[in-house]
C-alpha cells in the first residue's frame, strides 16, 4: 500500500509539473502576441491619407527604375568584352537583335549603325556607355517609326539619285516643309550641319529623320524670337 501511495504522489507531481509547463508555455505565446500586436498598433498605416498625386509620382518613379533596369540588361547583354561601352560591332548585334521585332525581319546596314553610334556618342569615346544607351534606344526607336515616310521622301527630293540630298536638294526639302515659303541658304547650312551626323556633306535617309527635326527647331526659335521682339516694341 505504501507503494502504491507512492506511485500517486508520484504521478501527482508529474501532473502539476506538466501543467506547469503548459501554462508557462501558453504565457509565453500569449506574451508574444501582445506584444506583436502592440507593435502593429503602433505601426503607420502606409498609404491610408497619400494623395493621388503621391501615389501617382511613387508609381512613376517604380515604372522608372523598372525601366532603367531594363536597359541595364540590354546593356550588359550585348557588352560581350565588358568594356562598359558597346562599339562598332556589339552595336550591329544590338540593332539586328532589334530588327528581330520588325516586320519583315532585317539587318542593320553600316549607315544604320555608324548614325546610331554617332548620335548616341555624346561623350565622343566612339562607344555607347550605359547613359547613352538609351539616347540609341530612342534614336533607333524614332528611325524604325518614321523610315518608310523618309524613304519616301529621300525618293522624292533626291534628283541626282545618290541616294543623299544635297545642299541644293535639301533647301527643295526645307521649303516643302515651309509651306512652299523660300528658305535661306544660312538656314540650309545651319540644318545641313546640325542633321550631317555622317559628316560627308550631305544628307542621308537615316539623317532626314534629324534634319526635319532640327528644321522644326529652327522654325519654333524664331517664332519665340519674333515673339520676344515684338512685346519689346510694344
Amino acid at each position: 500500500s505504501s507503494c502504491s501511495a507512492g506511485r500517486g504522489v508520484a504521478q501527482s507531481v508529474r501532473h502539476s509539473d506538466a501543467s506547469k509547463a503548459c501554462g508557462t508555455m501558453a504565457g509565453a505565446v500569449g506574451a508574444i502576441v501582445a506584444a506583436r500586436r502592440a507593435r502593429e498598433s503602433h505601426r503607420p498605416v502606409y498609404f491610408a491619407n497619400v494623395s493621388p498625386e503621391r501615389l501617382k509620382a511613387t508609381e512613376d518613379l517604380l515604372q522608372e527604375l523598372e525601366r532603367k533596369q531594363k536597359i541595364r540588361k540590354i546593356f550588359e547583354r550585348f557588352d560581350t568584352n565588358k568594356s562598359g561601352k558597346l562599339e562598332g560591332n556589339q552595336v550591329k548585334n544590338l540593332l539586328n537583335e532589334l530588327k528581330k521585332t520588325e516586320t519583315p525581319p532585317g539587318v542593320a546596314t553600316d549607315e544604320e549603325v555608324e548614325f546610331i553610334l554617332k548620335v548616341s556618342d555624346q561623350s565622343g569615346d566612339g562607344g555607347i556607355d550605359l547613359p547613352e544607351m538609351e539616347t540609341a534606344l530612342r534614336a533607333w526607336k524614332k528611325w524604325t517609326k518614321d523610315r518608310k515616310a523618309m524613304e519616301d521622301l529621300m525618293k522624292e527630293f533626291d534628283k541626282s539619285n545618290t541616294g543623299s540630298l544635297n545642299k541644293a536638294e535639301l533647301k527643295q526639302y526645307l521649303i516643302s516643309l515651309n509651306g512652299g515659303r523660300d528658305v535661306s541658304d544660312e538656314e540650309v547650312d545651319w540644318v545641313m550641319t546640325e542633321a550631317d551626323v555622317l559628316g560627308d556633306g550631305e544628307i542621308h535617309t537615316v539623317e532626314l529623320v534629324m534634319a526635319t527635326s532640327k528644321w522644326f527647331t529652327l522654325v519654333q526659335q524664331e517664332d519665340t524670337s519674333k515673339q520676344g521682339a515684338c512685346c519689346v516694341a510694344m
